[in-house]
């Protein structure tokens, strides 16, 4: 291999590298996501406030309520991959939304947000808000309103 070849490898490799990286801040930023779907900005701001209010985040909404339980070991696995989902650089929405998706009733967020507690002493409500955007938080909470209430 002469200069001019490892050269142009070099380029190739560069290039993959800032492509990767452009194509991560467009998918953080919804510049560049699986949804184009318009949200008008009062649902949006709607949305926003909703997932703020949310008592099912509360570790105790749950008490005195009678409901499905997922149970600690779910509860724990969930929490972890919440976690997961969220630590490091940049943000598994995906992972976010399925996990939410998996649950029978808005008084499991309760189970989960306990145990996200226990295990990792961070409020998994104020961690999601921080870490999505405002598009991904209007998603979420349409996946959490749809959820039934016991």
């Amino acid at each position: 291999m002469n200069k001019d070849n490892i050269m142009q490898i070099v380029y190739i490799v560069v290039g993959l590298i800032v492509l990767f990286i452009i194509m991560r801040v467009l998918k953080r930023t919804g510049i560049l996501g699986k949804s184009r779907r318009v949200i008008k900005k009062e649902d949006k701001a709607k949305s926003i406030q909703d997932l703020r209010s949310m008592e099912q985040f509360n570790p105790d909404y749950k008490l005195g309520k009678t409901f499905t339980p997922i149970g600690d070991n779910a509860a724990d696995l969930y929490a972890e991959n919440l976690r997961k989902a969220m630590k490091g650089l940049g943000t598994d929405e995906e992972t976010i939304y399925s996990t939410f998706s998996k649950l029978k009733c808005k008084a499991n967020i309760s189970e989960v947000s306990a145990r996200y507690y226990l295990k990792f002493r961070r409020d998994l409500r104020a961690d999601i808000l921080d870490e999505i955007n405002d598009k991904e938080k209007v998603i979420l909470s349409g996946i959490i309103n749809k959820l039934p209430e016991m």
